[in-house]
């Protein structure tokens, strides 16, 4: 059965399936999270490597306590969030099991007591595997601006993007943040943000074309279903989490779309 997501003047009330949820149009928060550490990118070139260096200091090069970093990273962003918990969703159509719940995940929740964590999964929501292998292939042409914008297509198709929506809308009238989460780090400056929830298509975006495959869908992801509830009405924040820096960088966005 397809969502069936409506607008109030004060909440966005959803039906699915015979279940019953209602948020408040103020406070709604979602997030995304890469798992690997940025000093794990091969190839970087020494100009970018600088930048990091001067935008964000030396923490981006610490190896050490993986799992105590992203238990940080992850504390930050429940606390901006003003919620209970956190929903972590898997959205890696491949990837180590390292990065998933009874590895590296479920480590850095016990470092988090008292705050409650739950884990999910929708493969729906992950890219399908034709692109990504098409993407992924030796030798292969495609950008990851190309990438982007196929992924998003995909999205748009068959009610994902309705469903995704729900998900969040579930978890947030439980009082936690959803966050999507992907192998691939948080990487600075790998996109333009003025270009973040515009009209301007992922196809001719600007990308940082040396890091190619470092580009993630997640954040393709998160704009696409972030249009959806501005579109409801409700102005959103969202959390980008950073465990190599153990910040969490928030973005807010009014119902036009427009850089608060």
């Amino acid at each position: 059965m397809k969502p069936i997501i409506e607008s109030s003047p004060n909440s966005i009330n959803l039906s699915w399936d015979g279940v019953l949820a209602e948020i408040p149009k103020i406070g709604v928060c979602i997030a995304h999270l890469g798992c690997k550490q940025l000093h794990t990118i091969e190839n970087v070139p020494t100009d970018l490597k600088e930048y990091w260096d001067r935008k964000i200091g030396p923490a981006w090069r610490n190896k050490k306590d993986a799992t105590g970093k992203l238990a940080h990273a992850l504390r930050d962003a429940i606390k901006a969030s003003n919620l209970q918990g956190a929903d972590l969703w898997d959205t890696m159509r491949n990837g180590s099991d390292y990065w998933r719940p009874g590895r590296l995940l479920s480590q850095a929740a016990v470092l988090l007591s008292p705050s409650e964590i739950s884990y999910a999964r929708d493969d729906a929501l992950c890219p399908p595997q034709a692109l990504l292998a098409e993407f992924m292939a030796v030798g292969s042409t495609m950008t990851f601006a190309q990438y982007a914008q196929q992924y998003c297509d995909y999205l748009h198709e068959d009610d994902r993007l309705s469903v995704a929506v729900a998900h969040v809308i579930l978890t947030l009238a439980r009082r936690h943040l959803p966050v999507f989460y992907c192998v691939d780090p948080y990487v600075p400056s790998y996109s333009n943000k003025s270009e973040s929830f515009s009209e301007v298509p992922y196809a001719v975006r600007e990308w940082e074309p040396r890091l190619r495959e470092e580009g993630c869908h997640r954040v393709v992801l998160i704009e696409e279903i972030g249009k959806q509830l501005l579109k409801l009405g409700a102005p959103i924040t969202v959390l980008e989490i950073d465990p190599p820096c153990q910040v969490t960088h928030v973005r807010q966005f009014d119902a036009t779309a427009a850089l608060i």
